[in-house]
C-alpha cells in the first residue's frame, strides 16, 4: 500500500508538470493522486499503533521508540535537503533562520526548503504525541484523543485546515486516528469477512476518485470529502491486515520493492520530474499521454534507484547501531 500511495502522488505531480501548460494529460485522470497522502497518514497511524501497542506505559522503551522514528525519517531526509541546497546553489546562511530551523527539524510551519516534506511535519508531530503514551499510557492517550478531537471540531466548524494554528490541528490528524482505529480493531476483535471489508474500501476509494476526475464534487469541499479517502484507506488496511493474518497474502515482488522504496520515491520524484523537464524538454513535447508515462516511470524508477543505492544501506547501518529493544513485561 505504501508503494501504491507513493505512485499515486508521482502520477499527480507528473500530470501537472509545467510542460503540459496547465492541461493535464489523459483528461486529468490522475487528479486524485493527492489521495496517496491520505493513504500514507492512515498507514502511519495503523503501523505505529499496531507495532508499538505493547510499549504503551513503559518509559524504558522510549529510547528505542524515538531512535527508530528519528532514524526512519531524518537521516535520508537530511541527505535530500543537502542535495537540494547544492542543486539550487544556496547555503544555509542565505535562508531565513526560522525557515532553516523548520527545514531541518520538520517542526510545523511554512517555509520548508523541500516543499514535499510538509507531510513529514504531520508525521513527526504524531510520533511525538504517541511518545507521550509510551512514557505514560493514560496521559498519552488523553493528549492524542484531545488532539484528534480538537482537529475534528475545527474541521466541522471551519471546513478546512485551521491556519491559525499552523495546521497543528489540521484534518490530516483524523487520518492518523483512522489508522489507530484500524490497528485497535485488529488487535481487539476478530474481523469477519475481511475480503468484503477490503472490497468495500476499494469501492469507496474508486467512487471518490471518479467523483474527483469528473468534477462531481465542488472544489471548495475537497478538504472535507478527502476524509472519505482516509475512511476508504481505513477499510482497506483493516481488511487486508485481517485477511493476511487469516489466510496469508502473496504480494508481488514489484509491489514489495515499491513499498520499501516509497519514502525515497516520495521525497525525490518532484526533483526527478523537474530535472527531466529542464535537461530533456523534448520529453514534454511528446504526445501528452506518452510524456506523462515517461515522467511517471522516471519518478518511480529514480526513487527506487535512490532507495537501493542510498536509503536501504543507510537504514541497515542505522539499525545495526540502534539501541537494543527489550520486550515489556506482560
Amino acid at each position: 500500500m505504501r508503494g501504491i500511495a507513493a505512485t499515486l502522488v508521482v502520477l499527480l505531480h507528473a500530470s501537472i508538470s509545467k510542460g503540459f501548460a496547465g492541461h493535464p494529460p489523459l483528461g486529468g485522470l490522475a487528479s486524485f493522486g493527492y489521495s496517496g497522502v491520505d493513504i500514507f497518514f492512515v498507514l502511519s497511524g495503523f503501523i505505529i499503533s499496531y507495532v508499538h501497542h505493547r510499549d504503551l506505559g513503559h518509559p524504558r522503551l522510549i529510547g528505542p521508540y524515538l531512535y527508530k522514528r528519528v532514524a526512519r525519517v531524518y537521516p535520508f531526509y537530511w541527505i535530500v535537503l543537502a542535495a537540494t541546497f547544492l542543486e539550487r546553489g544556496v547555503t544555509p546562511g542565505s535562508i531565513p533562520p526560522a525557515d532553516l530551523f523548520r527545514s531541518i527539524t520538520l517542526v510545523h510551519g511554512p517555509g520548508l526548503f523541500v516543499g514535499i516534506a510538509w507531510t513529514l511535519q504531520y508525521e513527526v508531530l504524531f510520533y511525538a504525541l504517541f511518545a507521550l503514551a509510551v512514557l505514560h499510557r493514560n496521559l498519552g492517550r488523553s493528549v492524542l484523543l484531545a488532539w484528534f478531537g480538537i482537529s475534528a471540531v475545527l474541521l466541522a466548524t471551519n471546513g478546512h485546515e485551521n491556519s491559525a494554528f499552523g495546521g497543528v490541528f489540521g484534518r490530516f490528524n483524523l487520518e492518523f486516528f483512522f489508522g489507530v482505529v484500524a490497528a485497535q480493531s485488529l488487535l481487539r476483535w476478530r474481523i469477519g469477512r475481511p475480503r468484503l471489508l477490503f472490497l468495500v474500501g476499494v469501492a469507496l476509494f474508486a467512487s471518490l476518485a471518479a467523483a474527483d476526475v469528473l468534477h462531481v464534487l465542488p472544489t471548495s469541499a475537497r478538504e472535507t470529502y478527502r476524509l472519505g479517502f482516509g475512511l476508504a484507506a481505513l477499510l482497506v488496511v483493516l481488511g487486508l491486515s485481517a485477511w493476511e493474518l487469516k489466510a496469508g497474502i502473496r504480494v508481488p515482488r514489484a509491489l514489495l520493492l515499491a513499498g520499501n522504496a516509497s519514502y525515497a520515491i516520495y521525497l525525490t520524484h518532484v526533483k526527478t520530474i523537474s530535472l527531466i523537464g529542464r535537461a530533456a524538454p523534448w520529453v514534454t513535447q511528446l504526445r501528452p499521454s506518452v510524456a506523462f508515462a515517461v515522467l511517471s516511470a522516471a519518478g518511480v524508477g529514480a526513487g527506487i534507484g535512490v532507495h537501493l543505492l542510498v536509503e536501504a544501506p543507510l537504514q541497515r547501518w542505522l539499525r545495526r547501531r540502534g539501541p537494543v529493544r527489550t520486550a515489556p513485561a506482560t
